[in-house]
């Protein structure tokens, strides 16, 4: 599976796939595509919302892009060529992390790019999944670890997100030695690989 490191994760290159995929939208169903562009742009605000509403001290997220190769030739527009990884058939895996200010506010280790990867994933569908852990300690330095988390799965497909999937944990045990222990799940069935 081509995966991208957050370090790596380019804001151009975000706005090349979303341009080129609504490009597409626009030749093969004209006007229409003003509407899927905002269809698409409320699910990526809904998901964020979601996102930052159930983020922790510190955040893990995986995004899954279903990306493909959504140039199309055009007389009239010139775009930049899309990336090599579009043609994988495998899903493009994206992880990166968020930790909560003392403000309260989160920052991500992929700055600016936030807003255009989840307009990519509400265009191109995919999975989202974030854990969040949480602590007395808000700067996770603490000897402790984490007393608790939660695990979140949205789908995202025909440009709308659901969840499908919760999970609880608390953390038991000692420094290194804390263990996640599940108290629930709202979908033990749900295969996440």
């Amino acid at each position: 599976m081509p995966s991208i490191d957050a370090a790596d994760l380019s804001a151009d290159e975000l706005d090349l796939l979303i341009t080129h995929y609504l490009h597409r939208q626009a030749h093969i169903i004209g006007p229409g595509w003003e509407a899927i562009d905002a269809t698409a742009a409320g699910t990526r605000d809904e998901l964020g919302k979601q996102i930052m509403a159930t983020a922790g001290d510190l955040t893990t997220l995986d995004v899954w892009l279903l990306l493909f190769d959504s140039a199309l030739p055009c007389p009239q527009h010139s775009y930049d060529p899309l990336p090599e990884y579009v043609h994988d058939a495998e899903p493009l895996h994206i992880k990166f992390t968020m930790h909560r200010h003392l403000n309260g506010q989160h920052g991500t280790d992929i700055g600016n790019c936030f807003t255009p990867l989840l307009t990519a994933l509400a265009l191109y569908g995919g999975v989202a999944r974030s854990l969040a852990l949480s602590t007395d300690d808000p700067t996770l330095r603490g000897e402790g670890g984490p007393d608790n988390g939660t695990a979140i799965t949205w789908e995202v497909e025909n440009w709308e997100a659901g969840e499908v999937r919760r999970q609880e944990f608390t953390y038991t045990g000692d420094g290194d030695e804390r263990i996640p222990v599940l108290q629930s799940d709202t979908n033990p069935g749900y295969d996440t690989d």
